[in-house]
C-alpha cells in the first residue's frame, strides 16, 4: 500500500540540562491527513488517519552549545477512518491510541531559535470492521521525516 499525506504541527515543551544530558517532554497536536488506498480483485480499501496527538518524551544521544541529537518516544492518539467497499461497504471512524518512536537532530541558530529534523514511525491500534458475514482490519502505521523551527521563550 502508498501511504500519502501532510501534516503541520504545534508543540509547547519543556526541557532540562541533568549533567551531560539533555531531557524533556512536548505535547503536540498535528493536523493534516495521511491516507492510504488499494483497490484488489474488486475489493477497495482505504485508511485514513488524522488529527493526532502526542506527548513525547525527548532524551540526548549527543549534545554541544549548538547541536542536539535526541531519541524520543511517547503515547499518540489518532483519529483513524477506515472503509471496505465491493458489493457493499462497511465503514468505521474512530479515535486508536497508539505511540511513536523516533531520532531527531536540532541545529541552534541563536539563543531563541534552532531548526529541526525528525524521522518518526507511529503506530495505532486495530481498525476493524464488520458486516454481512465479513470482515477486515487495518493496522495503521507510518513512518514521517519532519523538518521544523523552534523558538525558546
Amino acid at each position: 500500500m502508498q501511504i500519502k499525506g501532510s501534516l503541520a504541527s504545534a508543540r509547547l515543551g519543556w526541557r532540562t540540562r541533568v549533567n551531560e544530558q539533555i531531557l524533556g517532554v512536548e505535547l503536540e497536536a498535528e493536523f493534516g491527513d495521511i491516507s492510504d488506498r488499494r483497490t484488489e480483485k474488486g475489493i477497495t480499501a482505504h485508511s485514513r488517519i488524522t488529527n493526532i496527538v502526542t506527548l513525547k518524551g525527548i532524551a540526548s544521544i549527543h549534545a554541544t552549545d549548538n547541536m542536539l541529537v535526541y531519541l524520543t518516544a511517547g503515547p499518540a492518539s489518532g483519529r483513524s477512518h477506515y472503509e471496505v467497499k465491493n458489493f457493499i461497504s462497511l465503514a468505521r471512524t474512530a479515535r486508536f491510541p497508539g505511540y511513536l518512536v523516533g531520532v531527531g537532530v536540532e541545529l541552534a541558530r541563536d539563543s531563541d531559535w534552532s531548526l529541526r529534523g525528525e524521522y518518526l514511525v507511529y503506530e495505532f491500534g486495530r481498525n476493524r470492521v464488520e458486516g454481512a458475514g465479513r470482515s477486515s482490519e487495518a493496522t495503521p502505521t507510518f513512518h514521517a521525516l519532519r523538518v521544523g523551527i523552534n523558538y525558546a521563550f
